[in-house]
């Protein structure tokens, strides 16, 4: 659960741009950007919930955060931790990461490519 919801936060909170190619299936429609990771030797993530009355960005059209009620149903730690809550109920669900890859690609372009190749990439620079 918390592998698709590390996915579904990168996925809203990537660069706007539409994916061109579809690598593994079938995207949802209209997917932002789409992104690969390959050579993992490490990776550190932290789960954490946020108030969304303090968060400043906005996220694209369509999009919605998961409130940690949601994530509860299916995260038994989620459950426990805002079962005396009604406060936390109501909080964003989001993951920060740091990843040691040999490869991480973004809409067909290689994040450790240097500033100048990213510049040309559809949504970034």
């Amino acid at each position: 659960m918390i592998e698709r919801l590390v996915a579904i936060t990168m996925l809203a909170m990537a660069m706007p741009a539409h994916a061109a190619d579809v690598t593994y299936g079938t995207l949802p429609s209209g997917p932002l950007s789409t992104n690969e990771v390959t050579d993992v030797s490490a990776e550190l993530c932290r789960d954490h919930l946020f108030n969304p009355k303090l968060a400043r960005a906005r996220l694209p059209k369509g999009y919605r955060l998961i409130p940690a009620a949601q994530l509860a149903t299916d995260d038994p730690g989620v459950a426990a931790l805002i079962k005396n809550s009604k406060t936390l109920r109501d909080y964003g669900v989001g993951s920060l990461c740091f990843v040691s890859a040999g490869s991480f690609v973004v809409d067909g372009k290689r994040v450790n490519a240097g500033a100048a190749a990213l510049a040309d990439a559809p949504g970034i620079g």
